[in-house]
């Protein structure tokens, strides 16, 4: 039993396509499991960074209250008034205060400096934190100039005296916990930021409390679980190809033979349809020529026949003379008709066309009198310009019959009558030149149609179109260029330019 699969369907490409998502949607999920630990780990910062600054708050105002309590206490406001001759006395009375002040810093890492004054007996003690060891100062000491420590002034007994004391909030946030930091106003920081206030100290403290980012155990153990997938997917990934190996050498034999087959039948399908192009390119060849050929001889031929059927009135009425006249005429389209089937032999034994110096505006008059008698110029009005020589260097057949197949065109054009002008003129410059125009009072030529009014088959009268190609190919044969445009005044313009000194060498 043969095996056929269903066209464009491969199981391999299927399978891989089936691994890759089932891989894709597990990097997903982790890549998703580890947004929403990060952002929960945000939220938990942000909780805790909020109960920090409340917990820092409460420590300030439980500093406030311990620095009242010691304002209160009865070394610092049981002072006893001390003669200003008594030295001794001061001297113990500042013992007491200072032996006061000493252990509430040993106990309160948080106070930098404590200061008692008391003006009715000249009495100043004051107690700092010099390296983290509680020490007195002398009475003269300045006050701290950091910024960064908090103040506060509380009075002692009846207003005689005051208590100043100076606190650092670095050992408070130290008590808090690890990476907490104050600052003075919000700024760009890569950790959690919370707004602290305390109204007891001076000036008021009005700050942000920031939180360091710190790295979680839990973001870490879910990266490292990402790493290992990720190595795992890499394995997946790679032992696919092997899979498919494996999975292709089963197919391999059936596919082959299936391939074959279709691969035979196509070539010889292939096979007939180019031998059904060639045969119907060579059809169309043929009748390509053979129309252009037709073309090319019809017009001679038509006037031939007008001149014999005068030639035929002539001798019918007597008139010999008369008659004979024509015969010159006749024997000017026989030979046209032989420059065309000449052409056809130069065709298909290509070759140079024989050129030498001749006399444009001969072949314009000899054209144009050819033409008076044809049919389709009886009821036009053929004007030519000056008769100047025009020394050019051609093929006399082949010009006499661009002009042949422009006039005659332009007859066409009126049907009705009208006038037709011949013009040939030479340029003088660098390059002397020879400008053939050909002008009618027509419809013109369609917008549409004139991009390609030069290739064959392309006519706006209903004709084969093969006209204005073989002018086309006459004139690029001598070296030339041909353009078309509509007058202002209504008609149409063809021009014709040739170079004068063109010679049979510089011939293409």
């Amino acid at each position: 039993m043969r095996l056929r699969f269903v066209q464009g369907f491969d199981p391999a490409i299927g399978l891989v396509v089936l691994l890759l998502a089932i891989n894709l949607l597990a990097v997903v999920g982790l890549v998703s499991s580890r947004r929403d630990v990060r952002a929960a780990l945000r939220q938990q910062r942000g909780l805790e960074t909020r109960a920090d600054a409340r917990t820092f708050e409460a420590l300030l105002a439980q500093q406030h209250a311990d620095l009242s309590f010691l304002a209160r206490t009865p070394p610092l406001t049981n002072i006893q008034p001390v003669d200003d001759d008594d030295p001794m006395g001061r001297r113990w009375a500042r013992l007491d205060i200072e032996a006061s002040l000493l252990l509430f810093l040993e106990s309160r890492p948080a106070v930098r400096r404590l200061e008692v004054s008391v003006g009715s007996v000249a009495l100043r003690a004051i107690a700092v934190r010099q390296d983290g060891v509680p020490q007195l100062a002398p009475p003269g000491s300045a006050a701290p100039s950091d910024d960064g420590l908090m103040a506060a002034t509380w009075p002692l007994g009846e207003g005689t005296g005051h208590l100043h004391a100076w606190v650092d909030p670095t050992p408070l946030l130290a008590t808090i916990g690890p990476g907490l930091r104050l600052h003075p106003s919000p700024m760009e920081t890569a950790g959690r930021l919370e707004a602290v206030e305390s109204a007891l100290w001076t000036p008021p403290l009005r700050g942000w409390l920031e939180r360091a980012e710190v790295d979680s155990g839990v973001v870490h153990h879910v990266e490292r679980l990402a790493d290992r997938y990720f190595f795992t997917l890499l394995w997946n990934v790679s032992l696919i190809p092997l899979s498919l190996v494996l999975a292709g050498l089963t197919l391999r034999r059936v596919r082959r033979l299936a391939r074959l087959e279709s691969e035979a039948a196509q070539q010889a399908r292939l096979h007939a349809l180019e031998g059904q192009v060639r045969h119907a390119e060579r059809l169309a060849s043929l009748g390509r020529f053979a129309a252009g050929l037709a073309h090319e001889i019809n017009n001679p031929l038509e006037g031939m026949a007008n001149y014999l059927h005068l030639l035929e009135e002539d001798l019918e009425r007597g008139v010999p003379d008369s008659a004979r006249r024509w015969l010159p005429r006749l024997r000017e389209g026989i030979d046209r008709a032989a420059g065309t089937v000449r052409q056809v032999l130069r065709f298909a034994q290509p070759g140079r066309a024989e050129k030498r110096q001749i006399d444009l505006a001969e072949v314009v008059e000899g054209t144009v009198e050819f033409l008076r008698g044809h049919p389709d110029c009886q009821n036009v009005a053929l004007r030519t310009g000056p008769t100047t020589a025009l020394p050019l260097c051609g093929d006399p057949q082949t010009l006499g019959q661009l002009v042949l197949n422009l006039v005659l065109n332009a007859c066409q054009a009126r049907p009705s009558g009208g006038e037709v002008e011949v013009r040939a003129r030479q340029t003088k410059g660098e390059a002397e030149e020879v400008v053939l125009e050909v002008l009618d009072r027509g419809p013109g030529f369609p917008s549409t149609v004139v991009e390609h009014l030069f290739e064959p088959f392309q006519s706006t009268r209903g004709s084969l179109g093969l006209g204005l190609a073989v002018c086309h190919g006459i004139v690029i044969d001598h070296g030339g260029r041909i353009e078309v445009d509509n007058r202002e005044a209504g008609g149409a313009r063809v021009r014709v330019v040739l170079p004068s000194q063109m010679s049979a060498e510089a011939v293409p």
